[in-house]
């Protein structure tokens, strides 16, 4: 099995909650960059404490 390292891991979780938010920006129609940081709060922070939390569990479950 290929194992990442934590770098690469980092980013790959990152670029997933950017894109994931980009998706959810368009479906919920933001029209101005406050709108964007609005969203951006609101949904990025969740994402990105499961994230975590999801390796943490994956890393204590070995």
């Amino acid at each position: 099995m290929l194992r990442l390292s934590r770098t690469r891991n980092l980013f790959i979780y990152f670029a997933a909650v950017l894109v994931v938010l980009l998706v959810l920006m368009l479906g919920v129609g933001v029209d101005s960059v406050r709108g964007a940081v609005v969203a951006a709060l609101i949904f990025g922070v969740p994402m990105l404490l499961v994230a975590v939390v999801a390796t943490i569990a994956a890393k204590r479950a070995r």
